[in-house]
């Protein structure tokens, strides 16, 4: 086992990816390949994401600490705060059949958590604080398969594109809660323009979290109420296996490309 590493930071959103960062390079480092990786800042994101949305208030504002360890065989994380308890095996299931106009977005953060880690055990530390720890088993990444370049220190960028008349969102970065906001206001202003055919470019997108699966269906909503449609194109393995575990692919249309998500509507008119 390895020496376990450490970090305290407010639980407060601007600090979540210096968190999920942290977490990463201890993986990292422990030799895991990309999935892995992904599978981590997904998990690690959504749990302090919920204890900064849900576990403290304005009043009440504590701190999230984080230890990390590893073996030969797995990745262990240990996310601690003093928020009200909370069991999140408790929940009921999340939704992810329902169709889009009825599907809600509720509880799918605990629901990718469960899904992308190979265990997940919660404790209270007494009358008040949660102690969630995470296990992912890892493997060695194979010389000849480079892993992908640390995620931009910037958190989102995003560039609007018209093409005759469909709206392409190219998005740069990660999309959890800190940048799921910004991502919403863009897609709406959008739609307030009344262009209701929009293509999402997730090329450069490093992972989405449970935040901006809600922005998504909040989106498609939108668009497939003014009579257009959302539709994902470039999508990496590991974000497309996150909107398969949510159940999103069986609302969404995902393109290879974003030449082919702007075809799909037809003629785009000049």
């Amino acid at each position: 086992m390895s020496t376990p590493r450490r970090i305290v930071r407010p639980g407060r959103s601007e600090h979540l990816h210096e968190l999920v960062e942290f977490t990463a390079q201890g993986l990292r480092e422990s030799g895991a390949d990309e999935a892995a990786l992904h599978d981590l800042r997904v998990a690690v994101s959504e749990v302090c994401a919920n204890v900064v949305d849900h576990g403290y208030t304005a009043e009440h504002r504590g701190s999230i600490a984080i230890e990390t360890s590893a073996s030969a065989e797995c990745f262990i994380v240990r996310i601690e705060d003093d928020a009200p308890v909370f069991d999140p095996a408790t929940l009921p299931p999340a939704d992810t059949e329902s169709d889009w106009e009825r599907r809600e977005p509720g509880r799918l953060g605990w629901h990718l958590v469960y899904s992308v880690m190979d265990e997940v055990r919660h404790e209270t530390r007494g009358n008040r604080g949660n102690i969630v720890t995470l296990t992912k088993r890892i493997g060695s990444t194979s010389a000849s398969t480079p892993t992908r370049a640390d995620p931009a220190e910037h958190d989102m960028e995003t560039r609007v594109e018209q093409t005759g008349n469909v709206s392409t969102v190219h998005i740069a970065g990660r999309v959890d809660s800190h940048t799921a906001d910004t991502l919403q206001q863009v897609f709406s202003g959008e739609v307030e323009a009344g262009h209701h055919n929009l293509v999402a470019d997730f090329r450069d997108v490093d992972y989405t979290s449970s935040a901006g699966l809600r922005v998504l269906l909040g989106t498609l909503k939108d668009a497939r109420s003014g009579g257009g449609d959302l539709r994902l194109a470039g999508l990496r393995s590991e974000v497309l296996n996150v909107l398969e575990l949510a159940g999103f692919t069986n609302i969404l249309k995902v393109f290879e490309t974003v030449e082919d998500a702007v075809e799909s509507f037809g003629s785009v008119g000049a």
